[in-house]
């Protein structure tokens, strides 16, 4: 796989390759961050996306229906004897009309050829809604009104053909959101009209195309595997009552929403209520990332654990009691919530795993032992993963890693950086002259400034 940016925020012109590990070097305030949020924006949802589709059209279409539905309950009070209205009835024959994929389809047909087969869909639904008011009779009902039910119908439909029900304008109005919400907004460069984005798989390249006030895909996007971004290990603190399933732990790995109120009562509303039982996944776990769990508990010397009218706790080996995560130290969340989010089975085959300098608080030898673990779950789990960092411990860690574990030709290494005119670029490191010593030598520079303070010190006395 490969993306290339265009002008998204710091980004002016990059293209990644993404397949297997893709390590983003650089310095802070270089843009590192950008390209993983990009794909994930892009990405994100993709593998739920039929469903995610036939729910945009439902709530199109259930709008439309909501509103003139009103007028057949009006209707159905002034010409029947019911003295009171029909709400929870009529309610769930609204759903049940409105979740019809079929109906769905009709729409879509009528739109495109005029085909009348809606018309026959809306004529039932009329029917049986006069029926929840109208025990007898109601076909004599309907034929003494027909005027007024045509002419429902007519305006039903005239509605209907004016709601968006195209896959690739809902997907592109999807991944537009989506984009808003992991930058906030500011997904533009500033200075810049528009972004764009060429997404290129297996089979084909997408091209995204952004603007303030629109968006557009040149064709949908086809991307089965999950995709998920650890940007802090705090989100480790949020594993609480309703944020325990497997599906709960997917909205945590969302940009820009750990620590987020509206995140976690949307996440109590979505949840259903078999998520919020666990269900480990041994079985479903292959060997090796078998191993890769017990290693990090052993270098955590314990692990966590979720308890029903507690929470998330942390247990450490040998000791009486458990802690809460706001008592547990950055580092361990960091290593737990990997363990924890691999041992519920949250990370699956073929997935995209997006970190953020996941070893800003690993002292060099937990650095060491999470750059093993991530290489030994992309070998199991064949994932992809796309990784930010400015430490030259962790960035050795993954290359010698990826040699001992003979997955060299899958690691990629990117080098962003500013000029002086604060453009950003970015280098790939694997084909560069002098290879990774050189980012070694960038990614060091403080050792060096040090030694020159130093050297100014002494050379003065």
């Amino acid at each position: 796989m490969r993306i290339q940016i265009k002008n998204i925020g710091q980004i002016e012109d990059a293209s990644v390759d993404l397949d297997g590990i893709t390590v983003i070097a650089g310095e802070n305030n270089t843009g590192k961050s950008t390209i993983g949020k990009t794909v994930f924006a892009l990405l994100r949802g993709m593998d739920e996306w039929k469903e995610l589709y036939f729910s945009l059209c439902e709530k199109n279409v259930k709008a439309v229906m909501e509103k003139k539905s009103q007028l057949l309950e009006e209707f159905c009070l002034a010409h029947t004897n019911a003295y009171r209205r029909r709400t929870n009835r009529a309610n769930e024959l609204l759903n049940e009309l409105c979740t019809d994929g079929n109906f769905i389809v009709f729409i879509e047909d009528h739109q495109v050829v005029g085909d009348d087969k809606v018309y026959g869909r809306l004529k039932e639904y009329c029917r049986d809604y006069i029926a929840l008011y109208q025990k007898n009779d109601v076909e004599q009902m309907i034929n003494s009104h027909i005027k007024f039910i045509n002419g429902w119908m007519e305006e039903v439909i005239a509605e209907l053909n004016q709601i968006e029900l195209d896959e690739v304008a809902l997907q592109s109005g999807f991944v537009k959101n989506s984009f808003h919400s992991c930058f906030k907004g500011q997904y533009i460069t500033e200075g810049e009209e528009c972004s764009e984005v060429l997404f290129t798989d297996t089979s084909r390249t997408t091209v995204l195309k952004l603007s303030a006030s629109a968006s557009s895909l040149s064709a949908p996007i086809r991307f089965e595997p999950g995709v998920y971004f650890i940007e802090s290990p705090k989100i480790f603190d949020e594993i609480g009552p309703a944020v325990q399933g497997r599906d709960a732990l997917k909205m945590l790995m969302i940009p820009n929403t750990f620590l987020n109120t509206a995140v976690r009562k949307r996440t109590e509303q979505q949840i259903s209520l078999r998520d919020t039982y666990l269900s480990y996944l041994e079985d479903e776990i292959p060997k090796e990332a078998e191993q890769v769990l017990a290693m990090l508990c052993q270098a955590m010397d314990g692990k966590a654990d979720y308890y029903a009218k507690e929470g998330i706790k942390f247990k450490e080996n040998g000791a009486k009691g458990t802690l809460y995560p706001q008592n547990v130290s950055t580092g361990v969340k960091a290593l737990a919530f990997l363990e924890y989010t691999v041992r519920l089975g949250v990370i699956q085959k073929k997935d995209i795993l997006i970190l953020d300098e996941p070893e800003i608080n690993l002292h060099p030898q937990w650095q060491i032992v999470y750059a093993r673990a991530l290489v030994l779950l992309q070998k199991a789990y064949g994932l992809t993963l796309i990784i930010t960092t400015h430490s030259p411990y962790f960035l050795r860690a993954l290359e010698c890693f990826t040699d001992k574990y003979g997955v060299m030709d899958q690691l990629n290494v990117y080098y962003v950086s500013k000029d002086d005119g604060h453009r950003h670029r970015i280098k790939n490191m694997m084909n560069s002259e002098y290879g990774m010593t050189e980012l070694y030598e960038i990614l060091s520079s403080a050792f060096d400034q040090l030694q020159d303070e130093i050297d100014s010190l002494y050379a003065e006395e």
